[in-house]
């Protein structure tokens, strides 16, 4: 199965990171692209929350440096 995480053989997650952020840019600017000339701050709200920012929590539970020992 694969749940698109792109690892080095370190497990240093730099390099996830950026795939992450560069596609969540992408995305993002097409939306920018469209809304432009609209003016409508209550839909690009809407998309950026159904659209970008699932790009971005995508997996970062993963990422989450919480531990046993501190839970907050």
């Amino acid at each position: 199965m694969d749940l698109r995480f792109k690892l080095s053989s370190s497990l240093d997650p730099c390099f996830h990171i950026e795939m992450v952020c560069c596609k969540a840019v992408r995305v993002l600017s097409i939306i920018m692209r469209f809304l432009m000339d609209l003016n409508l701050t209550s839909s690009l709200k809407v998309l950026y929350c159904s659209l970008v920012r699932p790009i971005v929590e995508y997996g970062s539970i993963i990422w989450d440096p919480h531990t046993t020992d501190n839970p907050y």
